[in-house]
């Protein structure tokens, strides 16, 4: 693609961000970015999808699954995005005519100039961008010079060295250095000041406290614990469809998947307990883009998605009684559907199960909603409270009830698979 077409693309959609934003300075919130309209027959519930594992399992869990593209090149996009070539013009086609998947671009779109691989994507369908919105228009006016203060604050400890001799924008530079991000230094930066200053500003003086002490050990656990809490609790805030976030097994165990070289895989100790475990269930692991319509069929006869979408509502609404009764149907409906799949009758393309845990957080998960406290401690990962100086059911409450909005995280075990004969 050239870049006169995406500089024009981009100014295109830079306009629409002015007018969202005027309209917040004027009060106003019947215009949002992006619109929902730009979407193509979007369904609730509506998810975000987690990068670099298969996409197949994320599709059919939701009515909508929202797809960030990122800028990769060719030879490494469809394994980043979880897809292979031959199905991505595909996906384009199922958008247009299910909404089932949506699309954004994640960054400038001047960053995909050369990569024709994507005019379909650009031309078909115009994706917004997932723009990062000013701290500004989630403080009140009143609060955003202290808000200035620690992002000073958050520069002037970032070029402090840590014990081991590196400082944080080293371990940034290390990161872009090794490929195992998406954006440049400056933007990871913005992203991560962003994180520290919305912590801080709304008293999350526990993971700040914990961040902190982190920073003086170790400047790369210190990076990778800051991305990690920042996208299980900051990016929701910023979400404006408040859709359910997924994560792996594996990235709420190590931070991230792709940061197996940094050394980080005993690294559980790092997690706070967030929340509370709603269900874990054996769901269908669909291995092509034509076994994920069939089980996308089967859900759509069980009524998942409107039972996923009304337990959804009844988290934002903080509305305990509704979650209560939809988590149990939500069960039942789970339970259903993977018994009806037979070892002699399975549907093509799906040999295994994925476990996938439903988690509430923020306000509502302190409340009176059964369950296991503690988002980890219903999958049997053991987090140590004595590295964090407090007791979890505090840090539980704590972050809990400084969360807002209330959200769903959907933890899929992507590495987890088991042979359906055992659950006949």
């Amino acid at each position: 693609m050239k870049k006169e077409y995406l500089k024009d693309y981009h100014e295109k959609e830079n306009e629409e961000i002015k007018k969202y934003m005027d309209s917040l300075d004027k009060g106003f919130t019947n215009i949002t970015y992006p619109n929902k309209n730009r979407f193509h027959k979007l369904i609730e519930p509506i998810g975000r999808a987690f990068p670099t594992y298969s996409i197949w399992p994320q599709i059919p869990f939701f009515g909508t699954l929202i797809i960030e593209i990122n800028p990769v090149p060719e030879s490494r996009f469809y394994q980043h995005h979880g897809m292979e070539k031959k199905d991505f013009e595909r996906l384009i086609d199922f958008s247009k005519d299910t909404g089932k998947v949506q699309f954004m671009i994640n960054g400038n779109p001047e960053s995909y100039v050369g990569f024709d691989f994507l005019s379909p994507l650009f031309e078909e369908l115009r994706p917004p961008m997932s723009y990062s919105f000013p701290l500004a228009s989630f403080f009140e006016e009143k609060e955003f010079n202290q808000l200035k203060n620690y992002v000073t604050e958050f520069n002037t400890l970032i070029s402090l060295p840590s014990q081991t001799g590196a400082n944080y924008i080293d371990a940034l530079k290390y990161l872009t250095g090794l490929g195992l991000a998406n954006y440049t230094l400056d933007e990871l930066l913005y992203e991560n000041r962003r994180y520290y200053a919305f912590l801080k500003g709304k008293g999350y003086n526990d993971i700040i406290e914990y961040f902190e002490n982190l920073l003086v050990l170790d400047s790369l656990e210190a990076m990778s614990f800051l991305s990690f809490i920042g996208k299980l609790i900051v990016e929701p805030k910023f979400d404006k469809f408040k859709s359910d976030h997924i994560f792996s097994f594996e990235a709420l165990t190590e931070f991230s998947p792709g940061f197996d070289t940094l050394d980080l895989k005993d690294s559980t100790h790092n997690i706070h307990e967030i929340g509370k475990f709603l269900l874990n269930k054996l769901t269908f692991m669909p291995e092509s883009f034509d076994a994920c319509k069939d089980v996308i069929s089967r859900y759509d006869q069980e009524d998942l998605y409107k039972v996923s979408a009304s337990l959804h509502e009844g988290v934002i609404e903080s509305n305990p009684d509704t979650v209560c009764k939809n988590n149990i149907e939500l069960s039942e409906i789970l339970d259903n559907v993977w018994n009806d799949a037979k070892f002699e009758n399975r549907i093509k393309g799906v040999n295994y199960g994925i476990p996938i845990a439903t988690v509430l957080i923020g306000t509502l998960a302190a409340g009176p909603v059964g369950g296991v406290e503690g988002l980890l401690s219903g999958l049997g990962v053991n987090v140590i409270s004595e590295f964090i100086g407090v007791d979890q059911d505090s840090i539980a409450h704590k972050v809990a009830k400084k969360t807002v909005p209330n959200h769903i995280v959907n933890i899929f075990d992507f590495k987890k698979k088991y042979n359906i004969e055992k659950h006949r």
